[in-house]
């Protein structure tokens, strides 16, 4: 931030708190960005792990909170969701989560599927096409940034099925 950079966090919220969210607030954090699933907690925190979706929503909340406090714009909240078979159907009621909770945005991202995760593929999902583009409607409905029409356009991927994903060993993200 001293440099002028824009500053994002990705996160589940796992382990923030009412303190550490309020720092992040006074230091102007540009952009936080929650891995969120489901509107649904128990599809959520299947995929995400016990007791993410209230730590979420709860974080949430405390940010739109403090933002008020502060009279702040910043950060702009966005959801993150990895489309899958468990929650394809339902990401109709995670727009109006998100709609309802002062969140700007919803982006998607299409699960890349290896061995351990092969159960949750959207590889023979037969309605997959039609239901984000039902999702697509209800999105623009709802004034929310997305990028629901490049996951419509580009779909699924095809590749060959690795054992493990060892992307959080191999990659650091920084956008510019």
């Amino acid at each position: 931030k001293s440099y002028g950079f824009e500053v994002t966090l990705t996160t589940n919220a796992s382990f923030l708190t009412e303190e550490k969210i309020e720092e992040l607030i006074k230091l102007e954090l540009d952009d936080i960005c929650f891995s969120l699933e489901s509107y649904d907690l128990k599809i959520n925190d299947y995929l995400r792990g016990e007791g993410t979706f209230e730590k979420t929503i709860e974080s949430i909340k405390i940010f739109n909170k403090f933002k008020r406090n502060y009279s702040s714009k910043k950060p702009i909240i966005r959801v993150a969701t990895v489309i899958t078979n468990a929650n394809y159907k339902d990401l109709d009621g995670l727009v109006d989560l998100v709609s309802e909770n002062n969140i700007t945005s919803v982006n998607f991202s299409v699960m890349i599927e290896w061995e351990s995760n092969k159960g949750i593929s959207m590889k023979n999902e037969k309605y997959f096409l039609e239901v984000l583009i039902k999702l697509k409607n209800k999105i623009k409905k709802s004034n929310l940034n997305s990028n629901i029409d490049a996951i419509i356009k580009h779909g699924l991927f095809e590749h060959d099925l690795p054992n493990f994903c060892f992307a959080p060993w191999e990659m650091v993200f920084i956008n510019s």
